[in-house]
Order: C-alpha cells, then sequence, then structure tokens
C-alpha cells in the first residue's frame, strides 16, 4: 500500500469526526418587517434607513456557537452594541410607532418583548445540525 493510499484511508476515517462537530454554528438574524401601506425608517441616533412597503431590513446578526439546542430569543440582549444607541421606527408622516432611547431599560420595552416578534426556523439537515433562525419584528 502506498503512502498516498494509507493518507486517503486515515484522512476518510477521521472524516466523520470533522464533520460532526460537539459544538454547532447557528445563524441568527433580527428584521424589521413593515407591514404598512407607505414606507417608514427604522431611525439609529440620528441615521435613517428607509424599509419600503412589505419589504424588510436586517438591524441584528449573530452566530453563536453552543453544544445543544437551537439559538434563543434572548442571544438579543448578549449584543451590547445594539442598545448603546437610540432607535425609533417612524412613519414618513413623521409619526413615532416605536422609540428606544439610549440607556432606557430593555425590560418592558416593546422592542426587546419576545412575544412582538414571529419566528422562522431553517434546518440545514443532513448537511450539519446548525439551523438558522429569523426573528421578525412586524410593523402593522
Amino acid at each position: 500500500m502506498s503512502v498516498k493510499n494509507i493518507l486517503c484511508l486515515i484522512i476518510y476515517a477521521w472524516f466523520p469526526l470533522i464533520c460532526d462537530p460537539a459544538i454547532y454554528t447557528h445563524h441568527v438574524e433580527w428584521y424589521v418587517k413593515n407591514k404598512k401601506e407607505t414606507a417608514i425608517n427604522f431611525v439609529v441616533d440620528t441615521t435613517p434607513y428607509r424599509i419600503e412597503s412589505n419589504d424588510s431590513l436586517g438591524v441584528i446578526w449573530r452566530e453563536p456557537l453552543q453544544e445543544d439546542g437551537e439559538p434563543t430569543f434572548d442571544l438579543m440582549y448578549d449584543f451590547p452594541e445594539y442598545i448603546k444607541h437610540s432607535f425609533s421606527l417612524v412613519t414618513e408622516d413623521g409619526e413615532c410607532l416605536m422609540e428606544y432611547k439610549k440607556g432606557e431599560d430593555i425590560e418592558g420595552h416593546p422592542f426587546f418583548d419576545e412575544d412582538n416578534w414571529i419566528k422562522y426556523r431553517f434546518e440545514h439537515l443532513p448537511v450539519s445540525k446548525s439551523v438558522t433562525v429569523h426573528w421578525v419584528y412586524a410593523c402593522e
């Protein structure tokens, strides 16, 4: 048996162990969806991000490493940079639909309440045990 064949055999034997780690990388995203008939703005500090009618804007992305289970909503709270900013949802007419001011307590705030978000889950099986989870905040 040649050295090349032995190396191939070793790699073939180790391949399942390499491809099935004990810790999985999941992908989690939080979106604001505009369900209104007109555009709205998601304003971070003073910078507006326009969201057209029936469109979405990704506001947070995470790729947590977890040994068991799947990503949960409370990962949003582990994103300290996010709560260091003020943000709001504002209609084209200037009506404020939701506002968070930097430094406010997030407990009880509608934007940080899991009940106000819709969860979508996508599996990557059989290729991986990782999942993608999208949380959507629908602005109606």
